[in-house]
């Protein structure tokens, strides 16, 4: 039986990427070298599994581990090996079952067995059982075993907890307006069907182990599957039986894989991957140019992207701008995903810039804005939106792998945004492939092992590819007039009033002096329209939940979940489209009033059939004095010192282009009054500051803040020391090295405008330049400056 035992090849595994197989290594004691096994039968059973097991064959070994433990079921070996295949071959519900008794079995705190309280978690989270998925995750981090590979593990754990709280606000939100369907037609099979490529509007190129049964092969024998690339057309609403790809692109000794081709259609890069007997895989990434109608011999792409040791596959091409001497051109970039040392762990992606000769450039990690301790996979770069696609199972997701969008390039990119429900489910979701647009709405392609595809074994086993489309829901057009009621106001209370805004150092107005206004509706009233007041639309459940909280927020506390709109016209008009059925607020914002919030439930029950409204009654304004905005030097008109000009800090900036000394204004860094508490509406600030190191790993920086000269001099300087300590930390905690960022604060002893005029009256606009935070680059060697002290 030992020989011709018949082997699973599990492509999911092989071309997906969807397991971190590296990662399943030598997890159970090994004192016992039987394990409690004191039949020779059954020990000869579970050596024959454990084989198979090493050799991935994890549906063979399935069958045997689950034969021994029917008889013996109270062994912990046999029942955690017999759930860690079930979890590798990606069926859930049957590893969920086995962990479930494996971790009844053990000790809580035994450090021995101490995975399967980790797997279990990863078992109840890809089954959407979040609240029990975090209760084996806290078991686990609670352990005290400090080796290595558990501390690495211990962090993913924590992370994952925190995966499992996002993933049920993530479904208590609304769902993206996308629909996902199973691609229809002859495309997809059994096996795992991957790596689409949309060849115009009605063409796919895809991968394909065209199979619709296990495949099986004896330990002697010399047959082969490959993995292929084929061709499908659509027909209306299907798609045709697929062809091979015409030329000489497929192999019969490997397996081939993710394409991509160039705008011009000229050439094509694609994967070619090698399979011992093991079935381990390596992938290499080769390119074929067009030959008429076919394509020609493929070639290993130029460079040292390829390595006979680690892989180096799914290829996507992007394009970005840089500076040559006084012009700008684009440069092809191939981004792609490798295992290759030097990466932030796991499965990463990476790019390398394309010469004029074909030539890449040495691999380049794409940072940890994108890769995590885990794996990234899929990438897909999109070159209208700017933006990349991708998959990961760290950043945070509803199971397995989720699907996730960064705008930028190379290593700038922002925070990866989560694509949501329902593109994400909580299995795997990967291959985000959107089509170009042809209009607002998006379409495209998806690969994935959620329920309701073609299973070769469990219902969860094996990828196959979906069509994403978005929809549009019923829209309700609100619109309406924002007006101003007028109010009589006694002239004694208006001089009040005036008095003690001027004399108001830190926009402290007595409430006594506030006039109190009560929302009015009735359109008979005496209204003046409200022109330019911005206003924007947040979901009625953000400002619920921080009601509920006791947490009643500014504008700035809601900035983050507000779509802006617009600004009102001269006839105070405002208007926007709404889905109907949801509940919105919508909130009006000008310099010098009182924000307002309005909840729109009334007005919508009735849509769609007003054609206007009229919202509530502003107060009417107040002149606050000193503006906390930022002022253009230029504004400064009446000084009559020269203001020292200060760079904005970007992304734009080129590593050689800084200089010591260099620096750069952080513009909009604003914090609580009298506080070194950050406000929310800075954070986009700390983000672009975050990327400006990540960027330029090799530069130390100066982290200071600024103020006015009003105050006392001791107290502003310890209150700006203690902002840019604030900032600093922030960057620490997201990786930053702490020896690179330097905070201090100097409070009012280096302004670079006057705080005053010539004849000594105030310049509100110079002491507004003078409140700043700054960057200086402190050196651009960091390391080897450091060397030499």
């Amino acid at each position: 039986m030992s020989h011709m035992l018949k082997t699973f090849l599990l492509v999911v595994t092989i071309m997906s990427a969807t397991i971190s197989l590296a990662q399943h290594k030598k997890e159970i004691a090994k004192e016992d070298p039987h394990h409690g096994i004191e039949n020779t039968a059954a020990w000869k059973k579970v050596k024959t599994a454990d084989i198979l097991f090493n050799q991935h064959s994890y549906y063979n070994a399935i069958e045997v581990y689950k034969e021994v433990h029917d008889s013996i079921p109270e062994n912990k070996y046999v029942t955690y090996r017999l759930a860690l295949a079930y979890y590798i071959a990606r069926d859930f519900k049957n590893s969920e079952k086995y962990f479930a008794r494996s971790a009844g079995m053990e000790d809580p705190k035994s450090p021995e067995n101490a995975m399967t309280f980790f797997y279990y978690g990863e078992s109840l989270k890809m089954n959407a059982k979040y609240d029990e998925a975090k209760v084996a995750f806290l078991k686990f981090y609670r352990l005290r075993d400090k080796s290595p590979e558990l501390k690495i593990r211990k962090t993913i754990a924590r992370n994952e907890f925190k995966s499992c709280s996002f993933a049920q606000q993530l479904i208590k939100g609304d769902t993206t307006f996308t629909e996902v369907k199973f691609l229809e037609g002859d495309i997809n099979h059994a096996y795992t069907d991957f790596s689409p490529f949309p060849k115009g509007s009605d063409t796919l190129i895809y991968a394909s182990l065209r199979q619709d049964s296990v495949i099986s092969y004896g330990y002697n024998d010399e047959k082969f599957f490959p993995v292929r690339l084929f061709e499908s057309v659509k027909e209306g609403d299907s798609w045709s039986t697929p062809k091979q790809i015409v030329g000489k692109i497929n192999n019969k000794q490997e397996h081939t894989a993710n394409p991509v081709v160039t705008a011009d259609g000229k050439r094509m890069y694609y994967t070619r991957c090698v399979q011992d007997r093991n079935n381990k895989v390596i992938c290499h990434l080769y390119y074929a140019d067009k030959l008429g109608d076919s394509w020609g011999q493929g070639h290993k792409v130029h460079g040292k992207v390829n390595s006979h040791e680690h892989t180096s596959t799914q290829p996507t091409l992007g394009y970005m701008v840089k500076r040559k001497r006084k012009s700008k051109i684009e440069v092809p970039v191939l981004y792609f995903m490798s295992d290759r040392p030097g990466g932030i762990g796991g499965k990463d992606i990476w790019y390398c810039e394309i010469d004029e000769n074909g030539s890449l450039s040495l691999p380049v990690n794409c940072g940890k804005r994108i890769n995590t301790i885990w794996d990234e996979v899929s990438p897909h770069y999109d070159n209208e939106r700017k933006t990349l696609f991708f998959s990961s199972n760290y950043h945070y997701g509803l199971g397995g792998l989720d699907v996730f969008k960064s705008r930028g390039h190379t290593k700038r990119f922002a925070k990866p945004e989560n694509m949501g429900i329902p593109v994400n489910s909580s299995y795997d979701d990967t291959y985000y492939i959107p089509e170009k647009d042809t209009n607002v709405l998006k379409f495209g392609y998806l690969v994935s092992n959620r329920p309701g595809g073609i299973a070769l074994t469990s219902e969860t086993c094996c990828d196959d590819i979906y069509r994403f489309e978005d929809f549009m829901p019923p829209m309700c057009h609100l619109a309406g007039y924002l007006k101003l009621q007028e109010q009589e106001v006694k002239k004694a209370q208006v001089d009040t009033l005036n008095n003690a805004l001027v004399d108001a150092e830190n926009n402290a107005i007595p409430d006594t002096l506030i006039t109190q206004y009560t929302p009015q509706f009735d359109t008979v009233l005496n209204f003046t329209p409200i022109t330019d007041v911005r206003y924007g639309i947040v979901k009625q459940r953000h400002i619920d939940e921080a009601k509920a909280e006791g947490k009643e927020k500014t504008v700035e506390f809601y900035d983050k979940w507000i779509t802006w709109i617009d600004t009102t016209d001269q006839s105070g008009l405002f208007e926007a489209d709404l889905v109907i059925g949801k509940h919105y607020s919508i909130v009006f914002v000008k310099d010098s009033m009182e924000t307002h919030i309005e909840n729109l439930d009334q007005y919508m029950k009735t849509c769609p059939n007003v054609d206007s409204i009229t919202i509530g009654v502003l107060p009417p304004p107040v002149v606050v004095p000193d503006s906390v905005n930022i002022i253009d030097s230029t504004a400064i008109a009446t000084a009559d010192e020269k203001v020292e000009f200060r760079e904005s800090l970007n992304l734009d900036i080129e590593t050689a282009d800084l200089k010591e000394n260099d620096k750069f204004v952080l513009d909009n860094m604003y914090f609580e009054f009298d506080k070194d508490v950050i406000k929310d509406e800075s954070l986009p600030s700390v983000e672009l500051l975050l990327m400006f190191m990540e960027t330029h790993e090799d530069i130390k920086i100066e982290l200071s803040g600024h103020t006015d000269s009003k105050g006392n001099d001791a107290y502003n300087e310890d209150l700006s020391d203690r902002r840019a300590r604030s900032v600093r930390q922030m960057l620490i905690d997201e990786g930053i090295n702490p020896k690179r960022i330097v905070a201090k604060g100097y409070g009012e002893k280096d302004p670079i405008a006057p705080n005053t005029k010539k004849d000594g009256s105030d310049n509100p606009a110079g002491r507004a330049l003078n409140r700043r935070s700054e960057v200086t680059i402190l050196s651009t060697d960091w390391k080897k400056d450091k060397k030499n002290k």
